[in-house]
């Protein structure tokens, strides 16, 4: 009888969420449709009875503190061990607990067990405690007021997380409670604040399609990790996890980190991040192809986890770029999209650049300044993927372009072929159409060193000044090949 319990001091461990097992969560919330959502397939369903309550709102979020007030007033926490432990059927009982750790067991885990590391009820037992120490509560709250939006309509969505606080300690009080249920029913599970937040969704919230939940789940991950949508690597032939957009995975535009299950000297199951991916084109709505991007790629043998990480898809790049006697500083900002598992498109949404023209050739260089000039750009570009951690990408852009230039001494530029004219500062502007090949090679992701070559062309001139006194006496070649190089910071 109670054939896990004595044993769960000695042999369980802490685990966190992304380290885990596929699936060790439960969630009790207000709104019970979630659970057909995205996080559906990937939590445990901890819904328990008389659960009203009044909203405890602040301006539109949820007011944590009065939150956590009302929920532990109603004994919310104590429900949901109620529930664990099947406190409902006159006693206490391990069935559920049972049933929810032999669906975390893994290829790994049998493995393991079949290399006589341990018996698959020792495996089981190492599953109880995390198991209970990751349960939450999520409230959600939607906002009536709505936006109009191209394809549809945007509401806020208020929510917040609370854990359950279930740990070693508040177990061996239930252990050793299990034979006197007026004993464990004196026994008190507080609830602790986790994170909370405000989510838009396109559409009403509470019609539900394969998409409304996507912001919310995306907003969630990024503020209580333990709940960060996750699945199993499947395959490395079209290397792919079930995670897919039901879960709120953007396809071309999510990173997941993989996780590897090992065996650690004394036999027990560690975990470590192995690598990342870019989610890329997906199949039906519950998998997503990857694509690696740094580290390792995951296997389904080993029982690798891929877990999303909601981060942006921009990239900056600080380079310096030059040709014969000109010398620039360059920022790019861009954001890339994956259109497949080989191919990123690339909004560069400003290129900035600030730089000057030698002017050793000129007869007067020596009453005048520096030429300086600066630009901003904006365009696109399409990168081909290969090796891993390394692009090609050919890129386009529509720039506008300045100059100016200054005399010193008394000095006065002639600005006439006549010679009748003449100025102490000098100006000039161009619409140039840039074409170029950038390259890039990851060094320590996302960090990566960007280099390539750039041929500008010009569009329309104005204000030509700056080359009458300053580029065409030199012969200098505004438009020919230019070099860049420096690094950059992309997801």
């Amino acid at each position: 009888m109670l054939a896990l319990l004595p044993a769960l001091t000695m042999s369980a461990k802490k685990k966190e969420f992304y380290n885990s097992k596929s699936m060790i969560v439960g969630i009790t919330t207000n709104n019970t449709t979630f659970y057909s959502a995205g996080l559906g397939s990937k939590i445990f369903d901890n819904r328990i009875p008389r659960f009203d309550f009044a909203l405890r709102l602040n301006g539109d979020k949820f007011d944590p503190e009065g939150t956590v007030r009302q929920m532990n007033n109603m004994g919310v926490g104590k429900k949901i061990l109620d529930l664990l432990v099947e406190r409902d059927k006159g006693a206490l009982s391990e069935n559920l607990l049972k049933q929810r750790a032999w669906q975390n067991i893994q290829l790994a885990d049998v493995e393991r067990a079949a290399h006589g590391k341990y018996d698959p009820n020792t495996i089981l037992k190492e599953d109880i405690l995390p198991i209970l120490e990751s349960n939450y509560i999520l409230l959600i709250h939607e906002y009536g007021q709505k936006t109009k939006m191209l394809g549809g309509q945007k509401s806020k969505v208020a929510w917040i997380v609370l854990h359950v606080d279930i740990d070693q300690a508040k177990w061996d009080e239930v252990v050793n409670a299990w034979e006197n249920l007026s004993r464990y029913d004196k026994i008190n599970v507080n609830v602790s604040y986790v994170a909370s937040g405000v989510a838009k969704e396109k559409e009403n919230l509470y019609t539900y399609n394969d998409h409304n939940y996507s912001g919310l789940i995306r907003d969630i991950a990024r503020k209580a990790p333990a709940l960060a949508v996750r699945g199993q690597i499947l395959n490395r032939s079209t290397y792919s996890a079930n995670i897919g957009t039901k879960n709120g995975v953007k396809p071309g535009w999510d990173l997941v980190r993989v996780f590897r299950q090992s065996i650690d000297k004394d036999g027990k199951m560690v975990s470590s991040e192995i690598g990342k991916a870019r989610a890329g084109v997906p199949v039906g709505d519950s998998i997503i192809e990857l694509r690696t991007v740094a580290g390792k790629t995951g296997s389904y043998k080993n029982g690798d986890q891929a877990v999303l990480m909601p981060v942006g898809r921009t990239g900056r790049s600080l380079m310096f770029q030059w040709k014969e006697k000109m010398q620039a500083l360059r920022y790019d900002f861009d954001i890339n999209i994956n259109m497949s598992n080989a191919a990123v498109l690339h909004v560069h949404e400003i290129d900035l650049r600030v730089g000057m023209l030698g002017k050793k050739d000129l007869p007067y260089k020596d009453n005048i300044g520096t030429p300086f000039f600066g630009s901003i750009g904006t365009g696109m570009g399409i990168g081909a993927l290969f090796l891993k951690g390394c692009e090609l990408e050919a890129y386009g852009m529509l720039q506008l372009e300045g100059w100016t230039c200054s005399a010193k001494d008394g000095f006065e530029f002639v600005t006439s072929d006549d010679g009748k004219k003449s100025k102490e500062s000098i100006y000039g502007g161009y619409v140039n159409l840039p074409l170029g090949v950038r390259l890039q090679v990851n060094l320590a992701y996302p960090l990566r060193i960007v280099g390539g070559v750039e041929y500008g062309i010009k569009l329309v001139g104005f204000n030509k000044d700056i080359e009458r006194c300053i580029i065409d006496p030199q012969d200098w070649k505004r438009h020919d090949l230019n070099f860049f190089v420096g690094l950059r910071y992309a997801y």
